[in-house]
């Protein structure tokens, strides 16, 4: 099954909610929702997540639509990657598919839990695996970014307001955007 803070599945419309608990044990599980295919917007979740396969501090599985919404748990799975068997763990999503005909997406989101596991293969700070079966769109992730430093205190809704302002500032800036791709092994 898939169990999050909140709701287990999400096939409507989640908005302007959070969740503070603990989510912990079994598969597909999330901070406030444990599978997404619908919509979650305006929400964040607190609370530490700890699992099998595909633990997120905000949803397990995204297979829907998530508009600004973040996560600040730690996040653990006892998974080891399988490359035929897409699982991950992640700070704001474990993993994130396609529909068929459909591309999952999330926008202006952010994560800063930290994400720990035995296999650094199925873990992302932000989302654990992004995929696609052949054929299907590519799931969309824009303007969503992972704080990867430690910090002695949990984050407060004043940190997030001012962390928040930062990026606007630097994004005003309009500096250059580099993309790297590199192979598993090299990254």
């Amino acid at each position: 099954g898939s169990f999050g803070g909140l709701v287990g599945t999400n096939t409507g419309l989640i908005e302007h909610c959070s969740a503070g608990v603990t989510v912990s044990g079994g598969n597909h599980l999330g901070g406030l929702a444990g599978v997404n295919s619908g919509t979650i917007r305006d929400c964040f979740s607190t609370g530490g997540v700890s699992g099998n396969e595909n633990p997120g501090g905000l949803a397990g599985i995204n297979a829907g639509l998530m508009e600004n919404c973040h996560a600040t748990g730690n996040v653990s799975t006892n998974y080891h990657w399988n490359p035929g068997y897409a699982r991950g763990a992640g700070g704001l999503v474990g993993s994130s598919y396609s529909q068929p005909g459909a591309a999952g997406r999330i926008s202006n989101c952010f994560s800063t839990g930290n994400v720990s596991g035995p296999d650094p293969a199925a873990l992302g700070g932000f989302i654990g695996v992004n995929f696609a079966a052949a054929g299907d769109p590519i799931p969309v992730i824009e303007n969503c970014f992972y704080y990867d430093f430690a910090y002695k205190r949990p984050f407060t809704p004043e940190d997030l307001v001012s962390i928040e302002k930062r990026m606007a500032e630097l994004a005003k800036k309009d500096i250059p955007v580099t993309r790297e791709v590199w192979v598993r092994d090299d990254a």
